[in-house]
């Protein structure tokens, strides 16, 4: 019998050892949780979901019954869904303001900010607000680090809290409706020079700038909790939720693949997949680990102890407390 780790020890070895210092200083790590009769692979999220916004990290749950896990765009749409974007904008902004040492308001209301620092600082709006648009074109648009298609996304959503107008909620409104992959026509995006769909193909890199737009408004990082138990699922539920065909099985193991090799390309990043104990099956003819080889040698613990569990590696087996201590 191998090692197994309690619920709430298992939180606590992410916190001390990724969330405290190596997250937050810009690392990145895949994790998996192989839950054990009486531990649910919800429960596992929602512990980690709820350690890490204690810690002031950002945090987005995904569900495989609600989101197509195995499309990765699907996956940074429900990301962003989640994520406080008027907060990351005025963070953004206020740091351009402080650069030009000028006073913030200590409580920002949902007014537009040029008014609001021109009522601290008495320098008028127009000089405020052509100071903020140079600090936008130089710091946002001209930001390499960023995807192209990212920058332009920011930089209207930073404009557009500058002035409280119905023109500028129109604009965050479409912005924010292609972040979340639900824009219909690519043709309404091209007044902001945006000419492409979020797809598998650049999901990736804008999730890379999106962890780098997280840090810049001062969070320390993102942790990504997806509740997988449903990939698992052989028998088909008909109750409106999602089920998996072993294509698309095989195609959401290779996603998970490609965030365990792209974790250099990410900063602040810690993903968390839970799943049933099913999925240590290694027969390449189930729906377990072994069903997609290139994952498999990636996150499968060939070695391990059978009475020390070991927190740090890829996969972690969870079991009720008195299980453990049995």
């Amino acid at each position: 019998m191998t090692a197994m780790l309690s619920l709430s020890d298992w939180v606590n070895a992410l916190e001390r050892y990724y969330l405290a210092e190596y997250v937050r200083g810009g690392g990145s790590s895949v994790k998996f949780a192989v839950c054990f009769d009486g531990v649910r692979t919800d429960q596992a999220i929602d512990a980690l979901i709820e350690r890490a916004r204690t810690l002031g990290y950002l945090a987005a749950r995904i569900d495989s019954r609600e989101v197509k896990v195995h499309m990765i765009e699907k996956l940074f749409g429900s990301i962003v869904k989640q994520l406080p974007w008027d907060d990351l904008t005025l963070r953004v902004l206020l740091e351009f303001a402080r650069q030009n040492h000028w006073l913030v308001p200590d409580r920002p209301t949902t007014a537009g900010l040029v008014e609001q620092l021109e009522q601290l600082n008495g320098l008028g709006t127009q000089q405020i607000s052509l100071e903020l648009q140079r600090c936008i074109g130089e710091g946002i648009f001209r930001d390499r680090s960023l995807a192209k298609d990212f920058r332009l996304a920011m930089l209207w959503l930073a404009r557009a809290r500058l002035v409280a107008a119905p023109g500028n909620n129109a604009i965050r409104d479409q912005i924010l409706e292609w972040l979340r992959v639900e824009v219909r026509a690519i043709s309404a995006m091209k007044q902001y020079q945006i000419f492409t769909k979020i797809n598998r193909a650049n999901a990736r890199h804008l999730l890379g700038s999106l962890l780098a737009w997280i840090r810049r408004a001062g969070y320390p990082g993102l942790v990504v909790g997806i509740d997988a138990g449903r990939l698992l699922q052989r028998q088909r539920v008909d109750d409106g939720t999602l089920n998996y065909s072993p294509a698309a099985l095989l195609d959401a193991y290779e996603v998970m693949r490609q965030f365990i090799d792209a974790t250099d390309e990410f900063d602040g990043l810690l993903l968390v997949v839970s799943l049933g104990e099913e999925f240590l099956d290694i027969d390449p003819r189930g729906r377990g680990i072994g069903r997609y080889p290139a994952l498999m040698y990636r996150a499968y613990d060939e070695v391990r102890d059978r009475n020390l569990a070991n927190p740090l590696t890829a996969l972690t087996r969870l079991a009720p407390r008195e299980e453990v201590l049995a």
